[in-house]
């Protein structure tokens, strides 16, 4: 492993900072509980335009009881490269409306709202590509 790939990608994710946090407010702006098919699926068009615009080819698949799912392929995958595997989840316990008595606030560095730990932060870093 090269010795500099610790700085490297330190200095990445610093430079994407603000757009990290402005697509982690989108999707904790996209209230998205597991009992409102509709709301997932705004979640996962929110995710597919991040997708689409870091270079992949992002393909919502429909669901019979829930909002659908997610598939997104790099556009350019060299081979034969490696591939990984994401999987996560866009639903929350928390119903429509929780923005109205908790609302997403970044706070001494810290980005606080429903979903927001668990997983949408996740789902956000999974559209970065260092």
């Amino acid at each position: 492993m090269s010795q500099d790939l610790p700085k490297r990608i330190v200095e990445h994710l610093d430079r994407s900072r603000a757009a990290m946090s402005d697509l982690l407010e989108q999707l904790v702006l996209c209230e998205s509980p597991s009992s409102d098919p509709s709301s997932l699926r705004r979640m996962l068009q929110v995710l597919a335009g991040a997708f689409e615009q870091r270079g992949f080819r992002p393909v919502i698949l429909p669901g019979k009881q829930s909002g659908g799912m997610l598939l997104a392929v790099p556009e350019r995958r060299p081979r034969p490269r490696r591939h990984q595997l994401v999987l996560g989840h866009c639903d929350t316990v928390w119903p429509v409306g929780t923005l109205q008595t908790m609302p997403a606030k970044v706070e001494d560095g810290t980005f606080w709202g429903p979903g927001a730990y668990d997983m949408k932060a996740r789902l956000e870093a999974t559209t970065r590509r260092a």
